[in-house]
């Protein structure tokens, strides 16, 4: 799952988390962002429905 949301106490302007993982971005940079979500994504602990 992906989740996007707002959230005025991050240090930084953009932040991706993943059970344990962070990337802090100040701008968007739309390779970074492909490779973490590719990396971790369907990676976590938890059992979710398809």
């Amino acid at each position: 799952k992906i989740v996007l949301a707002p959230r005025a106490a991050n240090d930084s302007k953009i932040a991706l988390v993943a059970w344990g993982r962070l990337l802090k971005l100040d701008e968007i940079n739309e390779q970074k962002v492909k490779e973490f979500i590719r990396t971790y994504r369907n990676r976590g602990p938890e059992k979710t429905p398809e």
